[in-house]
């Protein structure tokens, strides 16, 4: 009898042991899910800000061109175009928001 006691005792310590173990995986596995969490959000939010950013910027020239075409004066030709085209090349670059969001953006160069 005290022997299937013993068995049963060292069972309920094994079953213990692997549920601690659980435990503090499962402890684990949420640490990782909340950071990920919380950097999905402050991607989430960079986003947001860089089509804020991209918005703003395209209001501008569109605004901006608006108002060039506008005006009643007659264009004259201007000395540092070549056959009224710009003498640089638009390059496509990239601008990284995050670990993994990246936006392609034009810029000039000369």
């Amino acid at each position: 009898m005290q022997d299937l006691v013993d068995k049963l005792q060292q069972k309920i310590k094994t079953y213990k042991r692997q549920i601690e173990e659980a435990e503090e995986i499962a402890a684990l596995n949420l640490a990782k899910f909340r950071k990920a969490q919380q950097e999905l959000e402050e991607a989430e939010e960079r986003a947001d800000l860089a089509e804020q950013a991209i918005a703003k910027f395209r209001a501008k020239g569109r605004s901006g061109s608006a108002l060039r075409g506008a005006s009643p004066a007659p264009q004259r030709q201007r000395p540092h175009l070549r056959n009224g085209r710009c003498p640089w090349r638009i390059l496509p670059t990239q601008v990284r928001l995050g670990p993994r969001i990246r936006i392609r953006i034009s810029s000039a160069v000369f």
